[in-house]
């Protein structure tokens, strides 16, 4: 599907250039991401990161509703405009968006909870989900922008991993006799993980997925399961 898109995209400057700004999102998503953990894992104190990751969230944001103007504008002005990949855009950019909202939660767990989150059986699980979605911001960028299905695919199998191993782990929360603050902010951080992680597997989905699929990749890859498909 995509690469159908990136091929209409060839060559046209301004959805050339949403591509590169949706791109770059993903870039500063990223940092925020990597510096949101080093705060928790109490790395670096929270006052030494504070403007800048609020300065990266809205930055994100005036992008995504740039992105989201010139695309209107886009289209009044050319009514013959490729509407499937403004849709698509449209609809990436809203994840990308949203992954540095939870990125900023997370710094705001750390900052506010200053509690080592060591020591006991949901250190190790948190520091494995931590590294295992820090890895795929890369690889979903590499997707989306070469149009790749194949890593798309793979991105998909492992974000929905990732996902139920989250919400294993919460459900044990529940049960944990662990003090409330760090009960508490473990639940957090394991929901705001497994949130970005959904939206990096949106962000696959629109590698693979026809438009109206984007974001419901359940549904569609039982439905190419249906029709014969090799799809996960």
């Amino acid at each position: 599907m995509l690469r159908d898109l990136l091929e209409a995209w060839r060559g046209r400057d301004l959805l050339s250039r949403m591509l590169g700004e949706f791109d770059e999102m993903l870039g500063d998503a990223e940092w925020m991401y990597r510096t949101a953990w080093s705060v928790v894992f109490c790395e670096v104190a929270p006052k030494q990161l504070e403007a800048e990751i609020y300065g990266r969230d809205k930055k994100v944001n005036r992008v995504q509703r740039r992105v989201r103007r010139q695309i209107i504008e886009h289209l009044t002005l050319r009514p013959e405009a490729n509407l499937a990949a403004c849709l698509v855009l449209m609809s990436v950019t809203k994840d990308a968006e949203r992954i540095g909202d939870y990125c900023k939660g997370i710094y705001e767990v750390g900052e506010g909870a200053r509690l080592p989150f060591e020591g006991d059986s949901y250190a190790g699980p948190l520091r494995r989900a931590v590294s295992d979605i820090g890895a795929l911001f890369e690889q979903v960028r590499v997707a989306f922008r070469e149009g790749q299905e194949q890593l798309a695919h793979d991105l998909v199998f492992h974000c929905r991993e990732i996902a139920k191993r989250c919400d294993r782990i919460i459900r044990g929360l529940f049960r944990s006799e662990l003090p409330t603050a760090k009960a508490v902010g473990y639940t957090l951080l394991f929901r705001y993980l497994k949130r970005i992680d959904v939206h990096i597997l949106n962000i696959a989905t629109a590698v693979i997925a026809p438009v109206h699929e984007i974001d419901y990749i359940t549904e569609y890859l039982r439905d190419e399961d249906e029709r014969g498909s090799t799809a996960i």
